[in-house]
């Protein structure tokens, strides 16, 4: 069944956002205010859960609720506006090739293969660590709602913070929010309430990765390639996720819960550096070119 469920549910979260991306293009909407109400419900849902859904029904339960709830979501779906319904817009006759032709965005791919294996390690790998050092699992949706939570203050702002930041800045910027939570996992986690706060980092690096990460594709790709940009970068990660899980799983039987998040920590800052050493390679080159 999992194999089943996960081809229609792994990309069923971006094309939520690039619909709701499209959709705030077109109409001039904040595009992380909306997104933050996701945040916010999940957040609520993750309480309730924990809190009333599993001690009254247990944990089976929690699935064909969510099957009951899915139903609304499908019906409003169906009925949501199309962007650019009824536009055709011109192909370009190289498609693919100019993106992979394009600087930044095969540097942001590349970041993306690194960052989504990290984050493959973070949250697949979750509730074996709480089991290695010995907090029920059952806890698990409040740390997934403490996390929801933190996502809103970035996704609230990130209109405003895209005045003064660039997008590939708030980009690195959540990488190393999501590598500090693992860092604080591998050396200060001993109870459930300091996992708790320092699960607040990777809320925070999430929701600037959120409020940032298809907006800067749709940045760097042209109008006429902005979907095949986007599921390009969606591919890419659904492979490094399938790696991190694959490896995660020894590595983390390896080594331990706590070294193994210390280990997720540097693949988070690898990808950082090999980012922030694209810019320079390309400004380096560009200054060369001048001369």
């Amino acid at each position: 069944m999992i194999p089943i469920i996960n081809f229609f549910r792994v990309p069923m979260s971006p094309f939520v956002d690039n619909l709701t991306v499209r959709n705030c293009a077109e109409h001039r909407l904040n595009y992380g205010m909306i997104r933050s109400s996701g945040s916010l419900l999940f957040a609520i849902a993750g309480v309730i859960t924990v809190n009333a859904l599993i001690p009254a029904a247990g944990v089976p339960s929690t699935f064909w609720v969510m099957g009951i709830v899915m139903i609304p979501a499908i019906v409003l779906t169906y009925f949501c506006f199309e962007p650019q319904s009824g536009k055709r817009v011109k192909k370009s006759a190289a498609g693919a090739g100019v993106l992979l032709k394009n600087y930044a965005y095969m540097a942001f791919l590349i970041f993306a293969f690194f960052f989504q294996m990290a984050a493959a390690f973070e949250g697949n790998f979750l509730t074996y660590y709480m089991a290695d050092i010995q907090i029920d699992t059952v806890n698990l949706g409040l740390i997934l709602s403490v996390r929801a939570m933190m996502e809103i203050p970035f996704l609230f702002f990130i209109g405003h913070l895209r005045r003064y930041i660039k997008m590939k800045y708030l980009i690195m910027l959540s990488a190393i929010l999501m590598a500090t939570e693992c860092l604080c996992f591998c050396f200060l986690v001993n109870s459930l309430p300091t996992m708790l706060v320092f699960a607040a980092f990777y809320g925070l690096g999430n929701g600037a990765f959120l409020g940032t990460g298809t907006n800067y594709i749709y940045e760097l790709a042209p109008v006429e390639l902005r979907a095949t940009a986007h599921s390009l970068f969606i591919s890419v990660a659904q492979i490094s996720g399938i790696l991190g899980n694959l490896l995660g799983g020894v590595l983390f039987d390896t080594i331990g819960g706590k070294a193994f998040y210390g280990v997720t920590a540097c693949v988070f800052l690898v990808s950082v550096a090999i980012f922030a050493a694209s810019f320079l390679f390309h400004r380096n080159k560009k200054e060369t070119a001048a001369a």
